[in-house]
């Protein structure tokens, strides 16, 4: 029951801080069955909760120890069945003199509490980085993972089933930004051979199937850089997005930026021919000089397609003016009802924080906290004004009127943008047919450049 609760908690502050989730894949992971999820880790529990959604029935958790050393803390890990693992990098930090020395036996107990949970067919969340970082790239893989699997299949556990899962982030400290959850291919132990089950070998491949569903970079610069790349191109569509979910996919820009990524890493290894080398570098010029003049009439290129005739126009003022009014009175209700609690939980979420790993955790865990805190007080003083049925009434207008709030308002965003471009196309007929004519040239060009590069 505590599980389910919380899952159901988390949802709800997953869609208001995260504008959009998508989940790739998830019929990939054996609804029955000892499986063991190995997740990569660059947003702190933000990473665990996507797990716990994604899954199809519940976890166990693993946690490094030192998590464990709170009491309240403590208790509350262990009552969610969170296994402790005692990290060598802890060990090293603070060292006991009365411990043992570090060695991989010193998990010994977790490693037999985790047998247990796969043997039960139990599905157990490990991070096989061993720890959540600020880079825009997979840490190094340990081996944690392929021994817990390997000695579990040794210990008489059958048909333990390995499965990878990428958490891509937009922007992971970007409040109503995007996830994209990516399930891998799974790893059947049980057909693994002879030297495919030794724990290097095992190693290797996990941190391949990570990097298959998982962005990967050099540094802050290349990501920035690849990204906007991914933008301007997953942006070429036949028809107008609608104002609800006016970008691309998710999915559709992680792929962009895989194979954009992947040319950039071969271009700067010398591997490409000069032709195509000046090809790509003509394409990267264009691309950037596109995203400029977007940028400098702040017209989205997702909107390059919108209809500008005045019929089309006058449709869309219609709709408009009329989900605005009943869309605005029930933004403004609830805007008024958690502009206290979301302020506060931002600033401190901001406050408290020392790295954009922990932004997200941090003001969502403060969230969880003082939300509620504020729907008791401002309740209360409703039932004490009014009576308690118009109470029942309000407390059960709180959590959908904060959802329309939060969805309506990047919905006017959209409509002030989309405004926007219609304007600058009016007035210039032939910006609109400019802009769409290179973005699908650019498209069409940046396809023949990945084609032509995968058959080399």
């Amino acid at each position: 029951m505590s599980y389910r609760l919380l899952t159901g908690i988390a949802r709800l502050a997953v869609r208001w801080y995260y504008r959009d989730a998508d989940f790739d894949g998830a019929d990939r992971i054996p609804p029955t069955g000892p499986v063991l999820l190995v997740v990569n880790h660059p947003n702190e529990l933000m990473d665990a909760i996507f797990a716990g959604l994604v899954a199809p029935r519940q976890l166990t958790f693993t946690g490094k120890a030192t998590l464990f050393e709170n009491p309240i803390a403590g208790a509350f890990l262990r009552h969610m069945r969170v296994v402790p693992l005692r990290r060598s990098q802890d060990e090293r930090a603070a060292p006991d003199p009365q411990a043992p020395p570090i060695t991989a036996a010193r998990n010994a107990e977790s490693f037999a509490a985790i047998h247990a949970a796969l043997a039960a067919g139990s599905m157990v969340l490990i991070f096989p980085e061993g720890r959540s970082w600020d880079e825009p790239r997979l840490a190094p893989i340990k081996s944690g993972a392929a021994r817990i699997a390997l000695s579990a299949r040794d210990a008489g556990v059958r048909d333990v089933t390995v499965v990878p899962i990428g958490i891509n982030y937009e922007r992971k400290d970007g409040l109503r930004s995007r996830v994209l959850v990516e399930v891998g291919q799974p790893i059947a132990l049980d057909e693994l051979s002879a030297e495919q089950s030794q724990v290097d070998v095992l190693t290797r491949e996990i941190a391949k199937r990570l990097h298959a569903v998982t962005l990967n970079f050099d540094d802050d610069t290349d990501a920035d850089e690849v990204l906007d790349l991914a933008t301007v191109l997953a942006a070429t569509t036949e028809d107008i997005r609608p104002l609800g979910d006016p970008d691309a996919p998710l999915s559709a820009k992680v792929g962009v930026a895989r194979r954009a990524d992947d040319i950039r890493q071969r271009l700067e290894r010398g591997e490409l021919q000069p032709e195509t080398e000046e090809r790509v570098r003509h394409v990267q010029r264009r691309l950037f000089a596109l995203r400029r003049t977007a940028t400098r009439l702040g017209i989205r290129l997702d909107d390059v397609a919108l209809d500008t005739r005045l019929p089309a126009a006058g449709r869309f003022v219609v709709r408009e003016l009329l989900l605005a009014a009943v869309g605005v009175p029930l933004a403004l209700w609830g805007r008024l009802n958690h502009v206290l609690p979301f302020t506060l939980a931002t600033w401190l979420g901001v406050r408290t924080s020392t790295a954009r790993s922990q932004l997200a955790m941090h003001t969502i865990v403060l969230g969880v906290v003082l939300i509620p805190l504020f729907y008791a007080v401002q309740t209360a003083v409703v039932w004490r004004l009014t009576g308690p049925w118009w109470a029942v009434l309000y407390a059960a207008s709180l959590v959908p009127s904060a959802s329309w709030d939060l969805r309506y308002t990047e919905r006017l965003r959209q409509v002030r943008q989309r405004a926007l471009a219609w304007r600058h196309f009016r007035e210039d007929p032939g910006l609109q047919a400019k802009l769409r004519t290179e973005l699908f040239s650019l498209r069409d060009e940046a396809a023949s450049i990945a084609s032509a590069l995968s058959t080399m």
